[in-house]
């Protein structure tokens, strides 16, 4: 036993971590509408990544067009290659990759030419991701604060259900009739604001 001790002092086999703790549940029980919330926001944020996925592989694609066409008579199928295997780095499907290639004619300007042409059409095609991310964008905004005020609702129910019911002596909505003249000298009761109107009351005509 002594040994085994001494053995542990000495920088031997450490005694097994004592557990983690649970960590106690920050909140109430998600409602029923809170979940629907939650996964309405889900789907509108894999929506915006997945768009917004599209929209880098697109500029990477428009990236390496560009390079091709400021090469001019001097772009080559070896610089078309290269092109080819940075953008499947970035994460262009490399089958997509393949079709494009065997499209490409030879080197010289009829190579620039192509990718010019392509790059117009990419540049259409990054307009209209452009405008369908602002829309990703506010409607995951949107859905983030339904999410956030479902969860104020349910944090509000639950203190509403564990405070004790507690019975708040009633007060007359009148004042007492002889409040006005009950007022300091000097003071004229026809200038007293009309508190109907403040509470939001309404004056019949």
């Amino acid at each position: 036993m002594e040994n085994a001790m001494e053995n542990d002092s000495a920088g031997g086999i450490a005694p097994a971590p004592a557990p983690a703790p649970e960590p106690e549940p920050s909140g109430p029980e998600p409602s029923d509408m809170t979940k629907q919330l939650s996964q309405k926001h889900e789907m509108a944020r894999a929506e915006y990544d997945k768009l917004r996925d599209s929209e880098k592989r697109v500029h990477m694609m428009r990236k390496q067009l560009d390079h091709l066409v400021a090469l001019g008579d001097k772009a080559s199928g070896e610089d078309l290659s290269k092109a080819a295997s940075r953008c499947v780095a970035a994460g262009v499907d490399a089958k997509q990759m393949a079709v494009l290639l065997s499209e490409a004619p030879g080197d010289g300007p009829a190579l620039a030419n192509w990718a010019r042409q392509k790059d117009e059409v990419l540049q259409g095609v990054e307009q209209q991701l452009e405008s369908m991310l602002k829309d990703a964008k506010f409607n995951l905004g949107l859905n983030a604060m339904h999410v956030i005020a479902g969860v104020a609702m349910d944090q509000h129910a639950q203190k509403m259900q564990s405070a004790p019911a507690q019975s708040a002596p009633a007060q007359s909505a009148t004042p007492p009739i002889n409040a006005l003249n009950t007022m300091p000298s000097g003071v004229d009761a026809g200038s007293v604001p009309d508190t109907s109107l403040m509470m939001g009351g309404q004056t019949n005509a």
